[in-house]
């Protein structure tokens, strides 16, 4: 087996302790220290847990951040999150005592993006307006449609995120008044289900 590949596995793994996480970090750190220089290997390891495993992905993001102290997520570290994020239902385990109950990743990710300033990069607001609409957050999905509208950010996946999520909360005459207001179409716009 790959060494980066045992290293996945066992990074995954939720019953290390922090000498194991340490060792598995130290054979890292001198065996691959190339690739962990910059953001490539933790976002390999995020994305290869996707989408299959996307509670795995979740649960190693905050792991990476702690045995590789540089280690700076960046758009893609939150595109591939926050599509685990849309991808799961997050167990209350992750965050039982949050108003917003087991979907407290979406707001701690937006959170992080903003302290990061990475929340206004397309990618990652569509991403944000994506999962929060997925969990059903819709004050918190339309506000960032919002500025992305009053940005002239948004694009064709914003609004086809928001569009499906008021459809699936049964707010039909809203979902058609942003199909109507949508400036561009696409099949996937098209096909929302409404």
């Amino acid at each position: 087996m790959q060494w980066p590949t045992a290293a996945l596995q066992l990074l995954c793994r939720p019953s290390l302790s922090a000498a194991q996480l340490r060792q598995v970090d130290a054979h890292l750190l001198s065996s691959f220290s190339h690739l962990l220089a910059d953001r490539f290997l933790p976002n390999q390891l995020l994305r290869s847990l996707l989408p299959a495993h996307p509670l795995g992905a979740l649960r190693l993001f905050p792991r990476l951040r702690r045995i590789l102290p540089d280690f700076r997520p960046n758009n893609y570290t939150f595109s591939f999150l926050l599509k685990a994020a849309a991808d799961s239902s997050a167990p209350a385990s992750l965050r039982p005592d949050s108003p917003f109950g087991a979907h407290a990743i979406v707001p701690s990710l937006h959170a992080l993006a903003v302290v990061l300033a990475w929340d206004a990069h397309a990618y990652v607001a569509n991403g944000l307006i994506h999962a929060y609409a997925t969990h059903g957050v819709l004050p918190s999905a339309r506000r960032l449609f919002g500025d992305a509208v009053a940005s002239r950010a948004a694009d064709v996946c914003s609004w086809t995120s928001l569009l499906t999520a008021c459809a699936k909360a049964g707010q039909v005459d809203e979902a058609r008044a942003l199909f109507d207001g949508m400036p561009r179409r696409n099949d996937v716009a098209w096909g929302a289900p409404c």
